[in-house]
């Protein structure tokens, strides 16, 4: 029997593509069945660490984002600041309307510095926007100055890499690894799937 909602066969699409807007099963209902890629682990260190202000780069659909903020309500602290130049849209016809949370349509090479600017502190910095080399290596070159002594520096997706032509798959381009080594950090940090985080001395 096929499962229809909203107009949507759900046995004819993969899990990745169930968005049909609110009512569904995501933390604050505007998805159905959207997979987990460590969003909940993620959420239980800001129940742990309370972070007052936390940084997202890259919101895509803002799944990601509906966990960090159910953790905040949980822990009864924090707000998050998301930026990203084009959200998927998704995002743009269900856009999260949270009380603990702002969305900055810019890249984050504009969007930071205006939050920084607001909020003076930065308690947990986590980049998942452009997987580039040059964009992530400015992200955590940027985290490095403004997250605060204690405070975390996490990435999405660190394991991402250049394509190789003629299909032969992709190399890893190590921003993370390289990030780790210029601070002193490496084997201190703490892989949750396809998520790693570190704290900063």
């Amino acid at each position: 029997m096929n499962k229809l909602v909203n107009g949507v066969d759900y046995s004819q699409i993969g899990p990745d593509n169930v968005r049909v807007g609110k009512g569904g099963n995501s933390p604050l209902k505007r998805m159905w069945d959207h997979p987990d890629h460590g969003q909940s682990l993620v959420a239980e260190i800001i129940r742990r660490e309370k972070p007052v202000v936390m940084i997202e780069t890259g919101i895509e659909s803002g799944y990601s984002s509906e966990h960090y903020l159910t953790a905040m309500d949980a822990a009864g602290v924090g707000h998050l600041f998301s930026c990203d130049p084009q959200p998927s849209g998704f995002y743009d016809a269900y856009p999260i309307v949270h009380p603990r949370f702002n969305f900055i349509r810019k890249p984050s090479q504009e969007a930071l510095d205006e939050i920084f600017a607001l909020t003076g502190r930065v308690d947990l910095f986590l980049h998942d926007s452009d997987h580039s080399w040059q964009c992530q290596i400015w992200e955590y070159h940027w985290a490095w100055h403004h997250v605060r002594s204690g405070g975390i520096i996490a990435s999405d997706d660190t394991g991402w890499g250049i394509t190789l032509p003629w299909g032969v798959g992709s190399l890893a381009h190590g921003a993370w690894d390289f990030f780790l080594h210029r601070h002193g950090l490496h084997g201190k940090d703490v892989a949750i799937n396809n998520f790693r985080w570190v704290r900063k001395p």
